[in-house]
């Protein structure tokens, strides 16, 4: 789809359809990675919200933060600790709840994920310029913040 000049306004239509396309091109190309690692997005996101966090996240936080529903993450959980990559934390406060953190293992994979999606990501935004990748993106946190979650 070849875009219109910038002072031109590109028809409603038109960006619905190149945002479809996009996003699906760009899942596609994400999943291409995550898929040898027996891993879907959301477990990524997931992972990569714990490996910000040292001392491990509730449920609750990590569900809040990924905007998604608390039993899809407690089901995420389960099955991340079941392969060895999350773990119950201690938790010293709250003795209620109990943190989940990445184990050394899930650390071992963010790295070997990561380092593959980078050389994706690259193939992505070939022909682009770091202005042109840190605008795009700078664009997709401004549409995130002026839109409502769930909406």
């Amino acid at each position: 789809m070849k875009l219109q000049k910038k002072t031109e306004a590109l028809p409603t239509h038109k960006k619905a359809i190149l945002q479809v396309v996009a996003y699906r091109r760009i899942r596609l190309a994400v999943n291409s990675v995550l898929n040898r690692f027996d891993l879907n997005t959301t477990q990524w996101m997931m992972l990569s919200v714990l490996y910000e966090s040292a001392t491990g996240l509730r449920i609750t936080d990590i569900a809040r933060s990924l905007e998604v529903e608390v039993p899809l993450i407690t089901r995420l959980s389960r099955s991340l600790i079941k392969a060895g990559l999350v773990e119950s934390k201690a938790n010293t406060g709250d003795k209620r709840t109990k943190p989940v953190g990445l184990t050394s293992a899930g650390q071992k994979v963010i790295a070997k994920v990561d380092k593959d999606l980078q050389k994706k990501t690259a193939e992505l935004e070939e022909g682009l310029s770091n202005k042109e990748v840190n605008g795009y993106f700078k664009t997709l946190a401004a549409f995130r913040d002026n839109a409502a979650p769930g909406v």
